[in-house]
């Protein structure tokens, strides 16, 4: 085993209780972390916007050493706080591996290496597997989706394909230090505990303003769904009473959807469940009904604009008259 221990840290810190990105998990480092698993010695992992004691780059310092940290993993999903975090891993300990990924470090390789010369990799796109053959020792030029330091340069190697969803492992949630609670602007909402569930990765649809529909290195991630019984036996696995599908769109598939739907009735799953979805929804009512019976007490839509010119703009695929009619149904 090359790493006696591998700490995957989420840097972000939250200066109000009141934020609304308290609420969700670092769901992307928690798969990267999960995928490490037996490949080191122990694996921690925090998430600084619950690990106050620790928010202070001194403390974290402490931390590192005095559990012998020997790589140190960091995702980097955001523009915001940008800044401080390139400020923090400048400060992380000499003689560490440091390797960092997500969306926003993906876009910015280049920069990220000039601004932070600690960095030794960067994970370009999906970590599951790259997290893997760093952790086994692999040469480096020979591990597909990284940027790394040889000496004076930077080498980019090529892309890495888009693993099959039904392959990774489903986040291990024993790897949490905390629970994450259902809180809007301060206010503990019921004493509700939270959680997501990511089903699926990638979008069908092409809205033109979406920046997700590829991602920094060109690569579409093309709509893939996971087994629906995947998807139940994760369910099942959740202590959290309130559950979002942080899918672009759950409703992609409408049959599975129902599918899904038909098995929360069926093993009595007793949840609160939020998603993502499009108005196309309001075309099938017998899903809907079947998604009041499984537990779905919220639907995030994105209608983006009430103007026809605007949405055509967008190449939403639908109108205001559209909007009208499905918000009809949507409404009983």
């Amino acid at each position: 085993m090359n790493y006696n221990h591998a700490l995957f840290l989420n840097p972000y810190i939250e200066s109000s209780a009141t934020s609304t990105m308290m609420l969700f998990p670092p769901t992307g480092l928690e798969y990267v972390a999960t995928s490490a698993e037996g490949l080191a010695g122990k694996i921690t992992l925090l998430d600084l916007r619950q690990e106050k004691e620790l928010s202070e780059p001194d403390k974290l310092l402490a931390f590192i050493n005095s559990n012998k940290v020997d790589i140190i993993c960091v995702s980097i999903g955001w523009d915001r706080q940008f800044e401080e975090i390139c400020q923090l891993l400048n400060r992380m300990p000499e003689g560490i591996p440091l390797v960092v990924g997500g969306y926003k470090a993906t876009e910015k390789v280049n920069e990220l290496f000039n601004l932070c010369p600690k960095i030794k990799i960067i994970v370009r796109g999906e970590g599951e597997e790259t997290i893997r053959e760093i952790l086994k020792g692999l040469p480096l030029e020979n591990i597909l989706g990284i940027s790394y330091r040889q000496g004076a340069e930077i080498r980019h190697n090529p892309n890495r394909p888009f693993p099959d969803v039904d392959s990774l492992a489903c986040p291990d949630r024993s790897l949490r230090r905390n629970e994450y609670t259902l809180e809007l602007n301060g206010i503990d909402v019921a004493n509700l505990s939270f959680d997501s569930i990511l089903s699926a990765r990638g979008c069908p649809f092409d809205c033109k303003f979406c920046t997700f529909s590829l991602n920094p290195l060109g690569q579409k991630r093309n709509y893939a769904a996971r087994s629906v019984d995947s998807v139940i036996n994760e369910i099942k696995s959740i202590k959290a009473k309130v559950i979002l599908f942080s899918d672009d769109n759950l409703f992609a598939n409408p049959k599975r959807a129902e599918e899904i739907c038909d098995l929360i009735i069926k093993y009595k799953i007793k949840k609160r469940f939020i998603a993502q979805a499009r108005i196309e929804i309001a075309k099938y009512p017998t899903l809907l009904e079947k998604m009041v019976k499984a537990g779905f007490k919220a639907l995030l839509i994105g209608i983006e604009s009430p103007h026809d010119w605007i949405l055509e703009q967008l190449n939403k695929g639908f109108n205001q008259e559209t909007i009208r009619k499905s918000f009809a149904v949507l409404t009983k």
